[in-house]
């Protein structure tokens, strides 16, 4: 029996007819993966990158060294090498991708190997409580960064979120920023808004195949309560849909895998170090010029020299670590690790996040499908099924807290029909760090406060830059208790759809959380019990070099991505985006690495 179709195998590079001997590879593949996942420990520092040299090796003269393949470094990289002429030097700290992570239900295990950072919080008293107020804190680590372990959501935010961002950074309206998510984008979204998607770019939008009975109940119920069906990536973000996703016939597209494709890749202009931990850059203190950047590749330290620019892309907790071992950033802080001061600046600071909240949980009458891992395979070569899946948020709806007169949404609503993804044959984590597990047919609602008060930091442990920084959440510990207050309106939202006509005729039953029972079931208290004790951040971080109009005002970039005092550098990631936005952050992220290209593009003359 022919298990599949022809499949492009990207292990060897060649088009095969797919039979036993690919699903047993991949079979092979994900047990051997989750098993090494289970035991794998994350490093504590990255000592392992520490060279042997103390004098650095001069790796070359390069017109542009890009920090970082992350959601923006790709992109970046992309398209500054699409002029012949300039040379670019992408570095990367971890590996490459490979075929285990691209599988996007492996998204737990995936997280749990070398792909991840492993960073976790400083301790939180007013979050995470339930994991001893240590939240963990996933980085990329490889070629695509955090898109290499993320869920894949594609979310652009709301018009108004990059109003607000122009109001004092003037190029970044939603009218201004548009133009750049449509350039990335290849949606294959079938009820898309009209002059809202792209169709020729390189990173793929689709839905997940097949959708669940239960997501046509969610968009059912929400209708219900007078919440439209919408492109949430279009028009109007009020409202509910199935989930857009970066996955290309089902499997996991990262940055790296859209924007440095093997033919971006053969130009003979553009060269990817991997393994290759960023150090510091090196400005020249007389002319606050940036020159150079140190790193360690193999053990040996070297320095890439520029002609041009640097480009630092991170991330959230990268961006500001790199620029403060390079002497950028708050003056006491430096002081007090004996790093010679370049330029004051707020950076590590005003970090922002969405807060997540987990613990919703319901059975129903309606049972979806049931397979083998080997029959997942098949269907997974196929493009479908749930192995294409991430987390198996399938809907998605966007909710106000309160009416008024905006269009901003105040939470998302992630709808999971099944938990965990419904193949048998292997045993998956799920939300290990609360050491639960489901029945195949519980469904959960995942709720994301999108606008929170509470703002953290990033800042360093050591002055050597192969310490881990730490990372300082402070989630859910706004002096008002307003973020506390609004997942628990939020959850009270959430609890409407339970009482709709759809859910009903479901028999959608509610499941009591263990970690609660002393408090009655459903009560302020219960909910207030949980939030605290397993509410965390989404990952969603920004703002620790953010932009604005001056540094007094605690900017570290300009509306050009520039670091203010410091000439030949810029910082291109999440790390700049100066508010909360109504959606994930790996497609904004793109967007930015698309705007400072054609920034840099346009400052250099390749356009005009």
């Amino acid at each position: 029996m022919e298990f599949c179709k022809l499949v492009l195998l990207s292990l060897i590079g060649i088009t095969v007819v797919c039979d036993n001997v690919l699903v047993d590879y991949y079979e092979s593949l994900i047990q051997e993966e989750i098993r090494r996942a289970a035991t794998y420990t994350f490093p504590k520092d990255a000592g392992n990158y520490r060279p042997f040299n103390e004098k650095p090796i001069v790796f070359g003269v390069i017109d542009f060294v890009v920090i970082g393949s992350g959601s923006s470094g790709s992109v970046v990289a992309s398209r500054l090498s699409e002029n012949g002429n300039w040379t670019v030097l992408l570095l990367e700290a971890g590996g490459e991708e490979s075929n285990f992570n691209e599988i996007p239900a492996m998204y737990n295990y995936v997280a749990s190997l070398e792909y991840n950072w492993g960073f976790n919080s400083t301790p939180q008293v007013a979050c995470c409580l339930a994991m001893n107020g240590i939240c963990p804190f996933p980085r990329g680590k490889s070629l695509g960064g955090s898109t290499a372990i993320n869920a894949m959501t594609y979310a652009r935010g709301n018009e108004l979120d990059y109003d607000k961002w122009s109001e004092e950074n003037p190029g970044w309206s939603y009218q201004d920023v548009l133009p750049y998510f449509i350039k990335s984008e290849n949606s294959h979204i079938d009820d898309g808004d009209e002059g809202y998607h792209g169709y020729g770019g390189y990173l793929n939008v689709e839905h997940h195949v097949p959708t669940s009975k239960k997501v046509y109940t969610f968009l059912q119920a929400n209708e219900e309560l007078g919440k439209p069906i919408i492109d949430y990536n279009g028009y109007n973000q009020l409202g509910a849909s199935r989930s857009q996703f970066n996955t290309i016939h089902g499997r996991r597209q990262s940055s790296s895998k859209a924007f440095l494709a093997p033919d971006v890749r053969s130009r003979r202009n553009l060269k990817i170090s991997t393994h290759s931990y960023v150090t510091k850059i090196l400005i020249n203190d007389t002319t606050k010029t940036a020159y150079a950047v140190q790193f360690s590749h193999n053990n040996i330290q070297y320095v890439a020299k520029i002609k041009k620019e640097i480009v630092l892309s991170a991330g959230v907790v990268g961006s500001p670590t790199i620029l403060m071992h390079s002497g950028i950033g708050p003056k006491q802080h430096l002081k007090e690790l004996n790093i010679p001061i370049v330029k004051d600046l707020e950076v590590g600071e005003h970090m922002h996040d969405h807060l997540t909240f987990y613990s919703i949980q319901f059975t129903s009458s309606i049972f979806d499908p049931v397979y083998t891992l080997r029959e997942s395979i098949t269907q997974y070569l196929n493009g479908f099924g749930p192995l294409t899946t991430a987390v198996n948020t399938q809907g998605i709806a966007f909710f106000q807290l309160s009416t008024r007169n905006t269009t901003v949404p105040d939470l998302e609503v992630l709808f999971i029909p099944t938990v965990p993804a419904n193949t048998s044959g292997y045993v998956h984590v799920g939300e290990r760090m609360w050491r639960r597990s489901y029945d195949t047919q519980v469904s959960q609602i995942i709720l994301v406060l999108l606008h929170p008060k509470t703002r953290g930091r990033i800042f360093l442990n050591s002055n050597d830059p192969f310490v881990y920084p730490l990372i300082d959440s402070k989630c859910l510990s706004d002096e008002g208790n307003e973020d506390v207050e609004s997942i628990y309106r939020g959850i009270e939202k959430v609890m409407e759809l339970f009482d709709t006509k759809a859910f009903r005729r479901i028999n959608a039953t509610l499941l009591p959380d263990p970690l609660c029972t002393d408090r009655t079931f459903r009560s302020r208290a219960y909910w207030m019990c949980l939030i605290r004790l397993t509410a965390l951040n989404a990952y969603h971080g920004g703002g620790t070099c953010q932009m604005g109009p001056h540094p007094s005002m605690g900017a570290v970039v300009d509306n050009k991505l520039k670091v203010y005092g410091i000439k030949n550098l810029r910082v291109a990631d999440t790390s700049i985006i100066p508010v909360t936005l109504s959606g994930h952050m790996s497609a904004p992220a793109m967007m930015v690495g698309e705007r400072v290209s054609d920034f840099i593009k346009k400052d250099h003359g390749f356009i005009h």
